[in-house]
């Protein structure tokens, strides 16, 4: 006996399921192209911010190197926050915010006039970046039947090298162009389909983690202490079921 379970028929897979499916893909799949778009015009683009006369100034090795430590930065604390921040609103909220954050960001990226506004702006948007891979990834691992989990999670990386290929074939075809428009201008291909998904989270109402912990501990509040009941008697109104929904949505 296989110690993971099969995954049943696809017929058994909800509408609401394949909405916040179809989401977190979608979202992986540009933070994918987010991701890369930077690093096809990096270059290019800092020499400009800067006003340097070629890519072999130090300045534009040093600069360029500080906005993509930044971004890794960014990219860690937004799991973290954002993770956090769906545990208490719950994950297709947190996952709306995420994806309108490194929408906005990255645009607004076209827009930088120094080398410092595009680090700030890089951060921001790895901050909504960072936080759209752990806030994705539990809203499937919520939402889907635990059979599915280990498939979904080799779905979901299908997403961000298909958003890497998105972004080179992008900026390629932008070369081709007569007069091609400047480097910066790429950053804006990162606003329209986020808000595409943003559309998309807008009906997955799916919170499973805020719903189950919120109803499992309010049944607790409905306990009133008399005057001659102790904190280990209402501790121990808290069964082993109200345990085992609480366990569940964590895992």
């Amino acid at each position: 006996m296989g110690l993971t379970a099969r995954p049943g028929r696809l017929g058994d897979i909800t509408s609401r399921q394949w909405k916040s499916g179809t989401a977190a893909w979608l979202g992986w799949l540009f933070d994918g192209l987010e991701i890369h778009l930077y690093t096809l015009v990096a270059t290019p683009l800092v020499v400009h911010l800067l006003g340097s006369a070629t890519s072999s100034d130090p300045a534009v090795k040093e600069k360029s190197a500080y906005i993509q430590a930044a971004f890794l930065v960014g990219w860690a604390l937004g799991g973290a926050f954002f993770g956090r921040l769906g545990d208490r609103i719950g994950r297709s909220r947190a996952l709306s915010l995420t994806i309108l954050t490194y929408a906005v960001c990255t645009g607004l990226c076209a827009a930088a006039q120094t080398w410092w506004q595009l680090m700030l702006f890089r951060f921001l948007a790895a901050l909504g970046i960072g936080g759209e891979w752990a806030v994705g990834a539990a809203l499937l691992a919520e939402t889907w039947p635990r059979a599915w989990r280990p498939l979904l999670s080799a779905v979901l990386q299908t997403a961000v090298n298909l958003g890497i290929l998105f972004a080179a074939s992008f900026v390629t075809l932008l070369s081709f162009l007569p007069h091609p428009p400047p480097d910066r201008w790429v950053f804006l291909i990162g606003v329209a389909p986020a808000l595409l998904v943003f559309w998309t989270v807008s009906y997955t109402h799916l919170d499973v983690y805020k719903r189950q912990t919120i109803d499992a501990f309010d049944r607790q509040k409905q306990i009133r202490r008399s005057p001659g009941r102790g904190l280990l008697d209402d501790i121990g109104q808290f069964n082993r079921a109200d345990l085992a929904e609480v366990l569940s949505a964590l895992l």
